[in-house]
């Protein structure tokens, strides 16, 4: 009896604790994938303004640990920029990490005035993820309509489309032409605020633009330009941009290991994504483009992603960029001027252009480069002991742990090494980009299995100096391999160094095989570049100035009558290349060689002086 009564209780023992080790098991597993119902703090899709109701679920997301999934419901889920008593961001996340925010197809819809708003604010966090959600304004972006008629002399009437009017009132920031067709953006104007004079209503939804001359040489060539275009561009399209810089739908600032998938951002007043000084990004499926079947010919009115001073890796792939109002994807960091040498460990720096965010305060132990201002020749490097930012004579005091290296003077420019992402973008979509596709100021880029069309700048920008906010440094370690570039408005792969007398050595090791470069010749002939051969950065597929260790290998081109140009280049290598028609490669102030296996294409080795400073082809500012 007793031995039965013994082993009864041993079974009751073993089965408390079972009962107990799955009870804390279950506890630990749940608490390191923590699933958060957004309704459960009143997020709904009937509620006028959700804005509160999320705030609330990200706020209940950061008191627990582990793992954490927010779980937004399916359906359209509304934001009010008013109410918010002058904060000009909508969703906060700060100091947060391992949280996912699943959206599971909600689109989150703008209510109210979107100028210079953040809808996500994000702050000091690592491990945040962004999944199956979309972005949209309430608020048009921009009033749309056709040409009616056209004077080179300032004069544009045009005819808006009811469905996307100007309001009254309504602040233009500016005007840009599209193709008659797609509406595609062409950029023969591209006529900002600062040039308009002004906007008169005359009848049933048309409009006269006068925009202002501006007296300087390069604007009074743009205006002799626009002269040839006056039997042209009657019947192109016109976007009217209500907004330009401000905001953005992303804001991140100095956090890690972030990630997008399955994210869709069909229109903002400002940017997709905006970061800086964070760290490895992964973009999976990001896509900003106007809504299918809406007939909006604009999304974002600026960048779509838009990375400074970012460090260790961004990825993008399989992404979607159309209509975006400036460049598709800018990853680049800010260079800085020796402003005064104190002793031989000792220099102040200064941001040239004096105006707007100077950077990050140089960290102990990290790396600068210097490089020659004349030049970007490369001078050396130097480890920072000691830094701080002067807010009263806007300038940066810099210690360092050995001698600055020799030869450093007064304006040469100065890098951060920890400031170089690696960059990998595979297998995207870039259509219709008011600038370009995008634009690389860094080191260890790979751009491969692309398509880009219809840019009305450049496909691919490589470059540093003066131009373009001071980004650097000199791309170096470049790989674009295995793209499709369609119709762009001025060279598919343009790389150049702003600087008076570009280095041999500024850019480096840069790579370009495997692609095809297709001319739209009807595209073109809508653009001023078309009456331009001339213009070699515009008219060629390739151009690039200042730099060595360049290869172009087994590419084809079609529809160009110059294929490449290299200029100030050294050590080219030219092999397996090859074109539909007769065409050429120019190489000027450089050297290279050149095999015999490139299929219809001239090597002309000095041909000619080129005028390799880029001009915008139409009214910009």
């Amino acid at each position: 009896m007793n031995i039965l009564i013994l082993a009864q209780n041993l079974a009751l023992r073993l089965s408390l604790a079972i009962a107990l080790f799955a009870f804390f098991s279950g506890s630990v597993e749940a608490q390191h994938h923590s699933e958060i119902l957004a309704t459960d703090y009143g997020v709904s899709v009937d509620s006028a303004d959700n804005t509160m109701a999320l705030r609330r679920a990200l706020k209940a997301c950061d008191g627990l640990k582990g793992d954490r999934v927010l779980l937004l419901p399916e359906g359209k889920l509304r934001f009010s920029t008013e109410g918010l008593g002058g904060a000009r961001s909508i969703l906060e996340i700060v100091g947060s990490s391992d949280i996912t925010l699943d959206g599971q197809g909600a689109t989150l819809l703008i209510k109210g005035d979107p100028s210079n708003m953040k809808f996500f604010d994000v702050r000091d966090c690592k491990n945040l993820h962004f999944k199956n959600f979309r972005i949209d304004c309430e608020l048009p972006m921009a009033a749309q309509g056709r040409i009616l008629s056209f004077d080179g002399d300032g004069r544009i009437e045009l005819e808006i489309d009811p469905k996307f009017p100007l309001p009254d009132g309504q602040h233009v920031e500016s005007i840009v032409d599209c193709d008659p067709d797609e509406g595609l953006f062409l950029a023969n104007i591209d006529l900002y605020s600062s040039a308009i004079k002004s906007i008169t209503p005359l009848a049933d939804n048309r409009y006269q633009v006068n925009f202002k001359k501006i007296s300087s040489t390069e604007n009074e060539d743009r205006f002799r330009d626009l002269h040839e275009l006056e039997s042209v561009m009657p019947g192109h399209r016109i976007v009217m941009r209500f907004y330009g810089y401000g905001g953005s739908a992303f804001h991140i600032i100095n956090s890690d290991d972030v990630s997008f998938e399955d994210v869709t951002v069909h229109s903002f007043a400002g940017m997709g994504i905006l970061a800086s000084m964070s760290g490895d990004f992964s973009l999976n499926r990001f896509n900003v483009k106007p809504p299918e079947g809406s007939g909006r010919l604009i999304s974002v009115t600026k960048d779509a992603v838009h990375l400074s001073h970012m460090r260790g890796k961004v990825k993008m792939n399989d992404c979607h960029f159309q209509a975006v109002g400036d460049d598709a994807l800018n990853v680049y960091a800010k260079m800085r001027n020796v402003y005064r040498l104190i002793d031989s460990h000792t220099v102040e720096m200064i941001f040239d252009r004096n105006r707007g965010w100077q950077g990050p305060t140089p960290r102990k132990g990290e790396v600068l480069n210097f490089w020659r201002a004349e030049s970007l020749e490369h001078i050396g490097k130097a480890q920072v002991t000691e830094a701080y930012w002067n807010s009263g004579a806007k300038r940066f005091l810099v210690k360092f742990s050995d001698p600055l290296p020799a030869g450093v003077s007064k304006r040469d420019w100065v890098s951060s090494e920890l400031y170089l992402a690696e960059v990998e973008v595979s297998n995207c979509t870039f259509k219709g980009m008011l600038a370009r596709a995008a634009v690389f100021s860094t080191n260890k880029v790979v751009f491969r299995d692309c398509e880009v069309e219809a840019s009305s700048y450049s496909g691919i920008l490589l470059t540093a100096g003066a131009r373009h906010e001071m980004q650097g440094p000199a791309p170096r370690d470049v790989r674009i391999e295995n793209n499709h570039f369609i119709g762009t408005g001025g060279a598919a792969i343009f790389g150049y160094i702003i600087v008076p007398r570009p280095s041999s050595s500024a850019m480096d090791q840069i790579v370009i095989r495997g692609n095809h470069f297709s001319e739209d010749v009807e595209m073109s002939k809508l653009r001023l570049k078309h009456r331009r051969p001339e213009w070699l950065h515009w008219s060629a597929a390739i151009c690039l100035i200042g730099g060595s260790n360049f290869e172009l290998s087994d590419n084809d081109f079609s529809g160009y009558q110059t294929s490449a140009v290299y200029d100030h280049v050294s050590r080219l290598k030219v092999e397996g290349n090859r074109s539909e028609s007769t065409s050429r490669i120019v190489l000027n102030n450089g050297s290279g060689t050149f095999a015999d296996d490139n299929e219809n294409l001239s090597v002309d080795v000095g041909a000619e002086d080129i005028d390799w400073e880029l001009r915008y082809l139409g009214i910009t500012r």
